[in-house]
């Protein structure tokens, strides 16, 4: 039986983890996820935004970004996303400031350091209003809100709670990309997906043919070993 590894043990590894371990041709215990960095998720897969669009593509990827955002929500509606790690629906929206600066400077925003002046002398007071958009946005006068998406086609997920669930269903969004990238790699472990954490690739080996043969793994404790 030969193996798959994943080099990365982010939202993307997890992720592939996790679908793949849904095959039926694929045995989840030949899947082996590789992490290098000490701690999990501990960059993009556990702090960013979580905004999620089907429809925000250039035309050669739009196919797949309408399929992942079908996938999120099918991953949501299946396990309780909206509970587990936040997954909502969203409108996007676009706010337009219009000049309406008092007393302000005029230069740039970066320009406020190089002139040795202050943050707050070059952004001035401004009047505030309220109207339409979002009850905690605080518009200044003459600002605009425009909705920038259509119904049903962006949503938000709190994501680190859904990576950790993964590796335990593969060891099972959109606002918390830790909790989803948390529960992705729960699932993934409880299927019988391996992590190997902390763990670096060294080295691939080819066969006759030339054809990748197998990845040699670094563990921390300075192990080595051949996934074939």
């Amino acid at each position: 039986m030969s193996n798959t590894v994943i080099i990365g043990a982010g939202i993307i590894g997890c992720s592939t983890a996790y679908y793949l371990s849904e095959s039926p041709r694929t045995q989840a215990q030949s899947i082996h996820l590789v992490e290098a960095s000490p701690k999990l998720f501990a960059s993009a897969s556990g702090y960013a935004g979580g905004f999620l669009a089907s429809d925000w593509f250039s035309p050669s990827v739009a196919p797949l970004g309408a399929l992942s955002f079908k996938l999120h929500k099918e991953l949501a509606d299946k396990h309780d996303g909206r509970m587990k790690w936040g997954y909502s629906r969203s409108t996007g929206t676009s706010l337009n400031h219009e000049s309406n600066v008092v007393g302000g400077n005029k230069e740039r925003a970066e320009d406020w350091l190089r002139h040795g002046s202050s943050r707050a002398e070059a952004a001035g007071e401004h009047e505030f209003s309220e109207g339409e958009g979002p009850a905690w946005l605080t518009k200044r006068r003459g600002a605009s809100i425009e909705v920038i998406s259509e119904d049903e086609t962006v949503a938000q997920v709190y994501a680190r709670r859904c990576s950790m669930i993964m590796v335990r269903a593969c060891a099972d969004p959109a606002r918390d990309p830790l909790r989803l990238s948390q529960f992705l790699l729960d699932q993934c472990t409880a299927r019988g997906v391996q992590l190997h954490h902390p763990a670096r690739a060294i080295s691939v080996s080819k066969d006759i043919r030339d054809h990748l043969a197998s990845v040699r793994l670094l563990s921390s404790d300075g192990t080595e070993t051949d996934s074939t």
